[in-house]
């Protein structure tokens, strides 16, 4: 199967460093595993958004911190809208 080719966001090395150093980590291996496994990878937990929402999906990175994202399957395409606290990281997303 062809790899997943992951967008992510602008800054994405500035949103990182203020970030915790773990959810940075974290951040990191699930890219990885979107590349390798495409937009439901394995061990993660993942839930479809609803509402305003509808059409994106999040993952859970640490009890806090979420990455936002959606994905084309015609062109192999992820793009992570967002990552950061749960209080914070829907707002803004539209």
């Amino acid at each position: 199967m062809n790899p997943w080719i992951v967008k992510t966001p602008y800054r994405l090395e500035k949103i990182l460093n203020k970030l915790p150093k773990e959810v940075g980590v974290l951040l990191k291996d699930l890219i990885k595993d979107f590349e390798r496994e495409g937009p439901f990878p394995e061990d993660w937990q993942i839930g479809h958004l609803s509402g305003e929402y509808e059409g994106f999906l999040k993952v859970k990175l640490k009890r806090n911190y979420r990455v936002i994202y959606r994905y084309v399957s015609q062109v192999i395409t992820i793009f992570i809208e967002k990552i950061g606290h749960r209080k914070d990281v829907y707002r803004g997303l539209i």
